[in-house]
């Protein structure tokens, strides 16, 4: 799935100057009410134009390139060029507007004294944010290339990508390289094991970089790329044989590429499905909370041992993290699974068996009130989950995965998805599970994550579906 960030930076960037705008005026009166001992007047047609003036600088002039990857010395630069350029804005609308003989000119350079410090300040806080869950969420690019033109991609990509993520690790198809750094970028596969690569490890996006006359070659990567749910960019022309994708024209830094995939989501949608679920984690965790005062010493009782039992699972595009949940069978539970395999009801990699020996009697109440899911909710505030979304495999399960099994993952795991609400007991074949999340992530919308949210609740309350 495709989305772009870039827009969202500038956004945020022109958000956080029109509210430090709007603190800096407010200072500014009360500064020149403190020295004049007057009002200044027409305060609602200067707040105005200083609005249109900050306005036309954020549309027409792009002073936050680069803005996550400045430093101190030249973000304080495009500071000092931004309100500069600003007042200079400002004059000239005032200058037509007719409205210089009643804006308080003191006002004005009060508020610009104490917004200069202050937006330079608040910039270097949101960027220390906005990097934090950069990192934290960092789309990993695979850069896909010949030895000759590897060092110069990598260090312009890196160089002048805000849109698109960094090119992480390097994959040189004409030579035996692997191991070697590239610009600070480790060579991971050649030709012959690109492929395995991409579908143990973590790749968010693959960036092509081929001479035309490896088109053969290039439409055999996007499709197997494309098979695994991955974003593919092609520094090149279209190609005959390669599959019906989604094809954006679009420019990965200096380099116009023709972009694959499976489907495009806007950013900003995204964005909106990212505060839901910090609504809902934040409540679901307090739940959770007073959850575990009533069900842990009902579950340590039971059977001594931990409350919450913790798993290693795949997430977005191959990340590994911890999924939590109230702890529901004995201690001994994975030991065991390997004797209980000959009664595995699921046809493929799941694993499900009816009337699991492993399950407390606690465990089968929370199991079929779905009480046990709420400490999922700490993975979704923290970001390693959605509220709706596919569902996160087991190590076990994803070591064995083919190549377009690999696609329902190009989402994040959700708490619950398609699969939940389709009669997941009753689904015993493991490739209907990747249909189903496929078809999510093909057709994902706001509208389909509040359907499958209310179906999820009649199902909860039904108890249907839980095993």
């Amino acid at each position: 799935m495709l989305q772009r960030r870039g827009g969202l930076i500038n956004l945020y960037v022109f958000i956080l100057d029109a509210v430090i705008l709007s603190l800096s005026y407010v200072v500014g009166e009360v500064l020149y009410l403190t020295f004049f001992d007057h009002e200044s007047s027409n305060t609602i047609d200067t707040v105005l134009l200083m609005f249109i003036a900050l306005f036309i600088l954020a549309v027409f002039f792009n002073s936050n390139r680069q803005y996550l990857k400045r430093t101190r010395a030249e973000e304080l630069l495009a500071v000092i060029k931004s309100t500069f350029m600003f007042m200079m804005i400002l004059v000239f609308l005032v200058f037509i507007t007719h409205t210089y003989t009643v804006m308080s000119r003191m006002v004005i350079a009060f508020t610009l004294g104490f917004f200069l410090p202050a937006d330079f300040l608040a910039r270097l806080a949101v960027k220390n944010l906005l990097n934090k869950e950069h990192n934290h969420s960092m789309r990993r690019m695979l850069l896909v290339t010949e030895s000759e033109n590897a060092e110069k991609i990598i260090r312009s990509v890196n160089y002048n990508s805000d849109t698109y993520g960094d090119i992480s690790v390097c994959a040189i198809l004409d030579a035996d390289r692997v191991g070697e750094e590239i610009e600070n970028v480790k060579v991971v596969a050649g030709k012959d094991d690109v492929y395995d690569y991409a579908r143990k490890d973590v790749v968010d996006e693959v960036f092509i970089y081929l001479p035309y006359d490896e088109s053969e070659t290039i439409a055999a990567l996007i499709n197997e790329f494309e098979t695994m749910g991955i974003i593919v960019h092609v520094a090149a022309r279209e190609f005959a044989g390669v599959g019906d994708y989604v094809r954006t024209a679009s420019n990965v830094a200096n380099y116009p590429v023709t972009t694959f995939a499976q489907s495009v989501q806007d950013s900003e949608k995204l964005v909106v499905k990212r505060i839901i679920d910090i609504a809902a984690g934040i409540v679901g965790s307090i739940v959770t909370i007073l959850l575990t005062i009533i069900l842990g010493p009902i579950i340590y009782l039971e059977s001594p041992g931990p409350i919450f039992f913790k798993q290693k699972r795949v997430g977005l595009n191959g990340r590994y993290f911890y999924m939590f949940k109230f702890r529901s069978m004995y201690k001994d539970a994975e030991a065991r699974k390997a004797e209980l395999m000959k009664k595995n009801e699921m046809n493929g990699l799941m694993f499900k068996v009816t009337d699991d020996p492993r399950i407390t009697k606690v465990g089968k109440f929370i199991r079929k009130t779905s009480l046990d899911e709420f400490p999922q909710f700490f993975n979704i505030l923290k970001g390693d989950m959605s509220l709706i979304g596919t569902r996160p495999p087991t190590l076990d399960e994803f070591v064995r995965y083919e190549d377009h099994h690999k696609r329902r993952l190009s989402m994040k795991p959700g708490l619950t998805g398609m699969w939940q609400v389709s009669g997941r007991s009753d689904i015993t074949d493991f490739e209907e599970v990747v249909r189903l999340d496929c078809y999510y992530i093909d057709n994902w919308s706001l509208h389909l994550d509040l359907k499958i949210f209310l179906k999820t609740i009649v199902a909860v309350f039904r108890r249907k579906g839980s095993k």
